[in-house]
């Protein structure tokens, strides 16, 4: 099951309902797969990809920075994602199939 939000390329959820992921773009780099969870901060938009600059640091440890599950510099457009639980490609099995439009292609990410 995929889910669509204005701001993000896509939703995907665990099957037990536990975990929110998020895959979105970013502004010019890192774009981000996220795991939701209430009242966390994502950064957006002093702080893109990970807390890794002294400034987004400092930021980032303010404001309960939730950082991302990945990030991708340079960007490869994500456009959906979707939790994958079945035998068929074992490789894959209880990973999030991520598909991207920049490189066209399907990403297993381990959650």
């Amino acid at each position: 099951m995929v889910y669509r939000h204005p701001s993000c390329a896509g939703f995907g959820v665990l099957p037990d309902q536990s975990i929110l992921y998020s895959s979105e773009h970013g502004a010019g780099t890192d774009d981000e797969i996220n795991i939701i969870e209430r009242n966390r901060n994502y950064g957006w938009p002093n702080v893109q990809g990970f807390c890794n600059t002294a400034e987004e640091i400092t930021f980032c440890s303010i404001n309960n920075v939730r950082e991302p599950l990945r990030a991708w510099t340079p960007t490869i457009a994500p456009c959906g994602i979707d939790f994958y639980n079945s035998d068929i490609i074992p490789d894959w099995k209880n990973a999030l199939i991520l598909a991207t439009l920049k490189e066209r292609d399907l990403r297993g990410i381990e959650t």
